[in-house]
């Protein structure tokens, strides 16, 4: 099992992967098949999943309610959310929090690997590694000066 320095190191290895097709490019295809899905869909969950290892869920939703909820994030951790009210949502990996915003690395954003910014209270947060205390880190100010802050959506959202 992955530590949660871990997930974020291999979240961090593939920033600015894109797509080739819609949905689709070799690394994209073989997140989606660890989780048992063969052609083009939409892949955030199964990044999310490749980063910690210890998951194989194609499911954004599914993959973050697997783990026990948590209001105080750390990195490693999943950040979720509903993009429809037909069971389908977005994912990503914690990287930093501040007292209102979190620092991400989502697939399948803007059609690629890419830090983002969200709000922490138009989130949910999952902790996968129960009892693990995050190290503190001090090499990200450029990242979040760089990240963009996305709105959650349910229109422009896979």
């Amino acid at each position: 099992m992955r530590t949660r320095a871990q997930i974020v190191e291999r979240a961090a290895l593939h920033v600015g992967h894109k797509e080739t097709a819609p949905n689709d490019s070799i690394l994209i295809r073989a997140w989606l098949r660890r989780c048992g899905v063969d052609k083009p869909a939409p892949w955030c969950a199964a990044f999310a999943s490749w980063c910690l290892e210890d998951r194989n869920m194609a499911g954004a939703l599914k993959l973050g309610r697997s783990f026990p909820e948590t209001h105080e994030p750390q990195p490693g951790d999943l950040m979720y959310f509903a993009t429809d009210d037909r069971g389908h949502g977005h994912v990503g990996v914690v990287v930093d929090v501040l007292p209102t915003l979190v620092l991400c690395i989502e697939g399948n954003s803007a059609n690629r690997v890419r830090y983002v910014i969200r709000r922490r209270s138009d989130v949910r947060f999952a902790n996968t590694r129960p009892g693990e205390r995050a190290e503190p880190t001090t090499e990200l100010l450029q990242v979040w000066d760089k990240a963009p802050l996305v709105e959650v959506s349910y229109e422009g959202t896979r």
